[in-house]
């Protein structure tokens, strides 16, 4: 796109942290804690090895084809009719993704905030914050990201570290939960859950020249840790299986905490990081979504494409009956089959790149 933006290594790491771990934030623990039961803080460990697995692949993709998105290597290795399949399957993927993401902020603005507003109302006062952003672009979003992750880091650190006199430590146990088979099925069945790190496949070309790999290792490394430590603590604090029927588990353990007499309901000071979080995961996507349709259709610029991705956005959010029905098609739909087409589509591509590179160097070999 003309006038790509540039963005350093620590706002890559920064943005991408955020867009993979704002699911700390919903409901995501309760579905670990459903597959594995008192080991579902291995869960996320678990994940990030195999999660970096996959970035390997598209590393060597896209470090194969310098300063170019993943859309332009599918146009380069399968011609354009084809590609523009694989475009817009991707995008219709994140605009699920995003929509969903959505509806699960707003539900959980209306039952812990303000549960007498409309949701409808809800989600267009989200949306009319995420939609200036994304259109200042990435790097806008980025330094944001930036500035902000130091005061999200040392608020979720905050929550942890403070609720750590109710922890308790027999609620590990038994420390295989379901059993080790269960516990491999079940990280395997989630791990679209680090689907978010497809976003580098988009903004490579933003990035400084050999520093893919370093972003993509901090980003899951870090996130990884970070989703640990979200699970554990809410494990530790309610326990399993009392802690699979909460609704927002780690909100609900800033909920117990007390500092003295007075220190009660402390939630609301991490009321900020939860809207900063939810916004620029919110911007992230929005941005992520225009950009691939835009790099699909070839347009030069993504900005004329937010404000119809927003209203499909929108139109996802409010497709599901309930926040319920939402978490479902989001981790157990869109986010498990998802994740495999993404994935196959990669796949595909590096092997169109490894075979052709193949024949190129058997072209070139000397002949006896």
């Amino acid at each position: 796109m003309t006038g790509a933006p540039k963005v350093g290594v620590r706002e890559a790491v920064a943005v991408t942290i955020i867009f993979i771990i704002a699911k700390l934030f919903l409901s995501y623990q309760v579905h670990l804690f459903h597959f594995a039961a008192n080991a579902a803080w291995m869960v996320p460990l678990i994940q990030t090895v195999l999660t970096i697995g996959a970035f390997l692949v598209l590393a060597w993709l896209l470090e194969r084809h310098p300063g170019k998105t993943i859309v332009e290597i599918g146009e380069e290795l399968v011609g354009p009719v084809i590609n523009t399949f694989f475009g817009i399957i991707l995008a219709v993927i994140f605009v699920g993704l995003v929509g969903l993401i959505l509806r699960q902020f707003a539900e959980r603005a209306l039952t812990g905030f303000i549960p007498d507003t409309p949701i409808s109302a809800v989600v267009l006062l989200f949306m009319t914050g995420v939609v200036p952003v994304a259109y200042l672009g990435f790097e806008v979003i980025a330094r944001t990201a930036r500035v902000f992750i130091v005061f999200l880091v040392l608020s979720g650190l905050t929550v942890v570290v403070l609720s750590s006199p109710l922890w308790e430590g027999h609620a590990l146990y038994p420390l295989w939960g379901n059993g080790p088979v269960g516990l491999i099925k079940g990280s395997l069945v989630a791990s679209g859950v680090f689907m978010e790190i497809f976003l580098l496949a988009v903004i490579a070309p933003f990035l400084p020249r050999g520093s893919l790999r370093r972003v993509g290792f901090w980003s899951i490394g870090l996130s990884g840790l970070f989703l640990f430590l979200g699970v554990i603590s809410v494990l530790l604090v309610f326990s399993f299986p009392a802690s699979a029927e909460l609704a927002v588990p780690f909100f609900e353990v800033t909920r117990t905490i007390s500092i003295g007499r007075f220190g009660q309901r402390l939630e609301t000071l991490f009321l900020p990081m939860w809207v900063l979080i939810s916004l620029i995961k919110m911007s992230v996507g929005l941005y992520l979504v225009s950009a691939l349709m835009a790099r699909t259709l070839r347009l030069p610029y993504y900005r004329p494409l937010i404000l119809p991705m927003a209203v499909l956005v929108i139109a996802v959010a409010f497709i599901p009956a309930n926040v319920s029905e939402a978490i479902n098609w989001d981790l157990n739909v869109l986010r498990r089959y998802g994740y495999v087409i993404v994935g196959a589509i990669v796949v595909t591509l590096a092997g169109l790149t490894w075979w052709r590179e193949r024949k190129g160097d058997e072209a070139h070999a000397p002949r006896t």
